[in-house]
Order: C-alpha cells, then structure tokens, then sequence
C-alpha cells in the first residue's frame, strides 16, 4: 500500500515474463613467449538451458494466461470517497462507509497486466481518526490515522498588489 497525498493505492503485480538467462560466454586464451597464442571459445556449461527455460504463451493464441480472480476486501478505518480499478473493471458493495468489497467483473482474468487500486477518504468539515489493532505472540501492536479535514478550495482572503 501507498500513500501519495490525500490517496492510498494498492498494486498487485500479475505479469511475469520472460527470464534473462544467457549463455554465459567463457573464453580460453594461451599467449606463447614470442607473442603467438590462440584463443577458443567453449561451450555453455548448461547444455539443457532451453529445457529449464518456461516458454512464454501468446496471451493471442492461448487465452486466458494464468487466469486470475482477486477479490480486495478494504477496510480504510475512515469514511471513503473515490475507489476505483485503473486497469480493469471491477464490481463493489459498500457495507458500510468505510469498507468496500471489490470484484474482478468479468471473473477470473488473464494476468496480462498488473491490478491496481486506489481510493481517497471522504471530503468531511472536521479531522477522522482511525485506529487499527493487531494481536501478534504475545503483543499487541497499534496504529492511530489522522486524516485532516477537505478544504473549500481557494482561501477567500486575497492580496491585492497596487
């Protein structure tokens, strides 16, 4: 999770592709006394590099490629605004405000490219706090979220250059 200003975002990575794995390139050399020498290459010490390597499947020939359900059950511990899916269509329930239940709309899909959500609290007059318990062994651990109030937009004070 990501916090950048007054929005938190959520990436899940899905895309794998393929590896860089090179044959490596070993070279031999002999330099002689009077100047002379040879050099030869040899051969990849990995002579079954193309059987450990994973073919990679053309979304266009085999779809869907790793087909992927995600459910995201976020809960801000505030009010929410605008939560929404960058890359792909999701469906949600609200069961209160500040929980939401998010669903891949179409079902499972491809993992062709990464999801990603984002959301921003709700524009309120006064500060909300949240506060979020955690019981780990034999500790509990917690986090209090202050979240300042929206402003009306510009200041209704202005200066005036003469």
């Amino acid at each position: 999770m990501q916090q950048s200003g007054n929005e938190f975002s959520l990436r899940v990575p899905m895309v794998v592709g393929p590896r860089y794995n090179p044959a490596p390139v070993v070279q031999n050399v002999d330099i002689r006394p009077d100047g002379g020498g040879w050099g030869s290459t040899s051969t990849d010490p990995v002579p079954d590099r193309s059987r450990i390597s994973p073919e990679v499947l053309d979304p266009a020939e085999h779809a869907p490629v790793n087909p992927t359900a995600i459910t995201v059950r976020l809960q801000a511990g505030f009010p929410l605004g605008e939560v929404r899916s960058h890359h792909h269509p999701v469906k949600m329930e609200s069961p209160d405000d500040s929980t939401r239940v998010i669903k891949l709309a179409e079902g499972p899909v491809p993992a062709d490219r990464d999801f990603e959500l984002t959301w921003t609290p709700a524009a309120v007059k006064a500060p909300s706090v949240g506060l979020f318990r955690e019981h780990v062994g034999d500790a509990d651990y917690l986090l209090a979220f202050v979240t300042p109030p929206a402003i009306d937009g510009p200041s209704k004070s202005r200066c005036r250059a003469r």
